[in-house]
């Protein structure tokens, strides 16, 4: 009687039969301890290195119900393709999961410094607006202020200049007055 290990390990070997080659297919121990990586596709030849459950098996080639298979660090070996599963383990899904969360963590952590440096930054602009609206308007008070005084002075002169004439002319008619006069006595 066929187990759900070997009907998973037969399926694999069809699949890698039908295709030829399974170079970008991955693959894991189907049980719960490790498996001997041998120097070909047999118990006759000697163990290479040892393939742990965890570990992601990308499937290279297949012969006569045994697999070849490459590790993450690149070593290759042969295991047997019944001992094989295309399902990946829950603790291979979890230490995924787990991997993410912490990106996930990295970057709200990295969102959220960023979000804290524009409050500071939309705050410390926020104070130079005030700042410079402040400034604005002491400007426009003195430009204000600088108008009016320019405008007094406009005034006095103007005003100088009036009564200068004015006496000028009260000036010029007594004595223009007095010239008449004297004509007149003489007559």
């Amino acid at each position: 009687m066929r187990g759900p290990t070997t009907t998973c390990a037969a399926a694999l070997a069809v699949l890698l039969g039908a295709t030829g080659s399974a170079a970008a297919e991955s693959a894991w121990v189907a049980g719960a301890g490790a498996l001997h990586l041998r120097s070909g596709a047999g118990t006759e030849y000697r163990s290479v290195g040892l393939a742990e459950p965890a570990d992601t098996l990308t499937l290279l080639g297949e012969a006569n119900g045994w697999t070849q298979v490459r590790l993450a660090d690149g070593s290759e070996g042969w295991v047997a393709s019944s001992e094989l599963t295309t399902v990946e383990p829950d603790a291979v899904k979890l230490a995924t999961l787990a991997h993410e969360l912490d990106e996930l963590r990295e970057r709200l952590g990295a969102g959220e410094e960023e979000a804290d440096r524009l409050r500071e930054e939309n705050e410390r602009l926020g104070e130079r607006e005030v700042e410079l609206d402040a400034r604005a308007l002491d400007l426009e008070q003195k430009l204000v202020a600088t108008a009016a005084a320019e405008r007094w002075r406009e005034w006095v002169t103007g005003a100088a200049i009036a009564l200068a004439g004015a006496l000028a002319g009260a000036l010029w008619g007594r004595l223009a007055g007095r010239r008449r006069g004297q004509a007149l006595r003489l007559d």
